[in-house]
């Protein structure tokens, strides 16, 4: 992620954010599909990495959010992480990293 990522929190991600600490982590993580196959996608976890030292660290509305070095962006694009609940059970998403860019740092 560039350092002049537009990063986004929705009031409900930064509430569960704070009263959890205050920091979010950003990472690609590899999925694997139901035939055999996989893809990286985004993920955003609620605290902050083992190693803060080796993330980008931005501070949005007081939340530190912190993002992987091979997690990368383009400038122009903003990405948004939200909180979506089921039940009592709660989980950050995160939309506008490109795939793609995911896949191509992988290899």
């Amino acid at each position: 992620m560039t350092a002049n990522a537009a990063i986004r929190l929705t009031p409900d991600a930064r509430q569960w954010a704070l009263e959890k600490g205050g920091a979010i982590t950003l990472r690609p993580s590899r999925r694997a599909g139901c035939c055999g196959g996989g893809a990286m996608v985004p993920v955003a976890e609620i605290g902050a990495p083992d190693d803060p030292t080796s993330h980008h660290r931005h501070m949005v509305d007081g939340v530190s959010v912190y993002a992987a070095p091979n997690l990368r962006m383009d400038e122009s694009q903003a990405i948004t992480i939200d909180m979506v609940r089921f039940l009592r059970w709660k989980r950050l998403v995160v939309e506008g990293v490109d795939l793609d860019t995911l896949r191509a740092e992988r290899n």
